[in-house]
This record gives C-alpha cells, sequence and structure tokens, in this order.
C-alpha cells in the first residue's frame, strides 16, 4: 500500500493520469472512484494512463508522454518510499538487509534445501523474538529489494523497459522481454517454494 500510495503521489505530482489503484490483486470487490480493493491481498497497483494501453481521452495525460527523467522517478518513488520507512525503524542495518536480501534471493534459490532453509530459519527467529515494528521493517526493506530485481510485473522490469525503449509505446519489446524473464521468474518462484515446502515438512 506504501509503495502504490507513494507511486500514485509521484505520477499525480508529473501530471500523469490515474486510472486505477488498486490494493490487492484478483477480482475487485468495491471500487470508490480510482481506488479498488482487490480479493488477494498480496499485492497492490497503480495503472496510469498510457497510449500504448489504448488511446488517451483528451483530458489525459500519458506516462509514455514523460520524460526519461520522470519515467524513471515514478516507479521508484514506491521502493525508495519503503526503504527510507524501514530505515526510519531499523537505522542503519536496514542498509545491510537491503543488499544482503538480492544475495539471498538468489542463493536461496540454487540451494533450496540448504540455504534457503537457513533464511527462512532466520525469518521465523526474528518473527518469533523481535518486537512487530522490528518485523514490519524488516518485512519493508525485504520486499522493495525483491521489487527491484527485473522479473515482470516488478519495479526492476519497468526501469529497464523505461530505459531500452525510447517511447513507451515500442510494447513489442516489453513483450519480448517479459517473454524472456518468465522463465527464469517461474524457477526462482518454484524453487522457493520447495524450499518452504521441504520447511513446513520438516
Amino acid at each position: 500500500m506504501i509503495h502504490v500510495i507513494a507511486m500514485s503521489i509521484g505520477a499525480s505530482m508529473f501530471g500523469v493520469t490515474i486510472k486505477t489503484i488498486s490494493f490487492g490483486l484478483g477480482r475487485k470487490l468495491m471500487r470508490l472512484g480510482k481506488v479498488q480493493l482487490s480479493m488477494v491481498p498480496l499485492g497492490s497497483f497503480v495503472k496510469l494512463a498510457d497510449s500504448s494501453d489504448q488511446p488517451l481521452e483528451q483530458v489525459e495525460v500519458g506516462f509514455g508522454q514523460q520524460s526519461l527523467g520522470a519515467r524513471l522517478i515514478i516507479p521508484l518513488l514506491g521502493p525508495i518510499t519503503t526503504i527510507t520507512l524501514a530505515y526510519f525503524i531499523l537505522g542503519s542495518p536496514a542498509g545491510n538487509a537491503f543488499v544482503s536480501t538480492f544475495y539471498q534471493a538468489f542463493n536461496g534459490a540454487v540451494s533450496p534445501l540448504s540455504e534457503a532453509q537457513l533464511y527462512l530459519k532466520q525469518a521465523q527467529l526474528a518473527v518469533d523474538q523481535e518486537p512487530l515494528l522490528i518485523v514490519c521493517g524488516l518485512v519493508l526493506v525485504k520486499v522493495s529489494a525483491l521489487n527491484l530485481i527485473p522479473f515482470p510485473g516488478t519495479t526492476g522490469f519497468q526501469l529497464i523497459l523505461t530505459v531500452i525503449t525510447s517511447d513507451q509505446t515500442e510494447s513489442h519489446w516489453q513483450e519480448r522481454l517479459a517473454n524472456w524473464l518468465l522463465w527464469p521468474l517461474l524457477l526462482f518462484l518454484g524453487s522457493w517454494l520447495v524450499a518452504l515446502v521441504f520447511y513446513f515438512i520438516q
């Protein structure tokens, strides 16, 4: 929610038309103006007006019409805000937790029955022993880092698209890159699923 709200504020600052702010994924449960609540509470998104999606109405300002800097800043505002909040909660250890997430994510995926088991045990100990506020700070920083890994649907993926395409209407690049990265994403998620199942069985 923090991530999506920050992106929405950034889009509004640059004058980009916001189509939908969704808290949750999947089937829509209710909608109030541009804000909707969806069935699955495992993620959120903000949909901006963009000519690559459908023709813009006369009063709309599209994301693809913005400068390169604006198209980089708007998606980055989400993780920047959550990392900043995590820093206020955790202090300087937030930086180490952020950097270590990338190594842990891929090292655990490569070794789901060994290294991943150690990371899951550390996570369980943190939940059991640390105050709730500290756990929230750790979740914020870990999710922020994971969202910067360039898999389809993440901020990292959006940033790559922004850099390699001079015009957001060039959707063929988006589709091609998403297809290339889909298999690594499935392998990554599948490996961590195996790790979780093995951890809970033990």
